[in-house]
């Protein structure tokens, strides 16, 4: 039980260290360039619309951070879960 719940633990701080870290990461200067890209191309009829993705610089900074943040904190605990007893 102590082993669980450790895990659990160390999940979510992995969840809360990294979700902000990563949503910083994702409003660079880099990730907007490449973005205005794919938006480039979308207007000219070629590829997905680069707006209906679910994180991005497009979307605000909490959402990017909670997305990237229950993301890892997830693999963590199922990878967490699956080590031996």
């Amino acid at each position: 039980m102590e082993r669980s719940n450790m895990m659990i633990f160390f999940a979510v701080l992995v969840g809360v260290v990294a979700g902000p870290l990563l949503a910083l990461a994702t409003r660079s200067p880099a990730q907007r360039k490449g973005f205005a890209k794919r938006e480039e191309k979308f207007r000219q009829g070629i590829g997905r619309d680069p707006n209906r993705a679910l994180f991005g610089p497009h979307k605000l900074f909490w959402w990017n951070a909670l997305f990237w943040g229950v993301l890892f904190a997830t693999i963590f605990a199922v990878i967490g879960q699956m080590g031996p007893r």
